[in-house]
């Protein structure tokens, strides 16, 4: 679990997580993997105002105030299923290796049904 230490100043005021982990079987194997994730976030939007000044003169004291609108808290839930394996083979060929025959051994082919 996350919990956030915000500024009093921030216009959000609130931003945690929580993971939840389960084992999962994927591909035949055990892993341990994320199966559900709560998010939970209170902010403010601003309402009207503006924080700085707009053009190109030198006026310092152009910003007029900011108002802000309600707290507004939001619950992002998120449920994480349907894992795959991706796996991949390789085989590093050297020059030395060029010209020999590949010894990797190969599936063998399912045999061919008899022809009426």
């Amino acid at each position: 679990m996350i919990v956030t230490e915000l500024s009093p100043t921030d216009p959000i005021f609130q931003a945690d997580i929580v993971v939840e982990y389960e084992p999962v079987e994927i591909g035949g194997q055990m892993y341990v993997c994320p199966r559900k994730s709560v998010t939970i976030t209170t902010a403010v939007s601003a309402m009207g105002g503006r924080s700085g000044c707009s053009g190109s003169g030198m006026q310092t004291d152009c910003a007029a105030p900011v108002v802000y609108g309600p707290k507004d808290t939001a619950i992002n839930e998120t449920v994480f299923d349907s894992y795959h394996v991706f796996r991949s083979e390789a085989r590093i060929v050297t020059d030395a290796d060029a010209g020999q025959e590949d010894k990797t051994p190969k599936d063998e082919p399912a045999p061919a049904a008899p022809k009426p």
